[in-house]
């Protein structure tokens, strides 16, 4: 069965045609690694205005992580793990509320004059 798990477009560090290289979120115990994904598996998501995206898989996927200069340090994880390390994550959109509170303007129903000094 496919999932999708969210991720920001800050993420992504490089597009190719074929797939995009993206970066472990910085709350989880993988920070500063980094995977390739097939572009054809990401999308971009009808919420977020553009900046959240989704990254397909099943579970039978191994993700390899990798860091440092040439990429020395790999690590393989599986589909549960790299669900736990972007979980906080999946709950953004849904429960993030709007503060934002939108007033008609007042009429301003006084005369308007220009100053006698600014006139020639």
């Amino acid at each position: 069965m496919w999932k999708n798990l969210k991720f920001n477009k800050q993420n992504i560090e490089h597009e190719t045609l074929k797939a995009i290289l993206i970066k472990m979120p910085n709350n989880s115990e993988y920070k500063g690694y980094k995977f390739w994904h097939p572009s054809k598996l990401v999308r971009t998501m009808n919420k977020g205005n553009g900046y959240w995206l989704t990254f397909g898989y099943t579970d039978e996927f191994v993700f390899k992580l990798f860091k440092g200069k040439n990429n020395q340090i790999i690590k393989h994880i599986s589909a549960e793990e790299m669900e736990v390390a972007f979980d906080p994550q999946q709950d953004y959109l849904e429960t993030s509320e709007s503060y934002l509170e939108v007033e008609e303007p007042k009429n301003i129903d006084e005369e308007v004059g220009v100053d006698e000094s600014l006139k020639r």
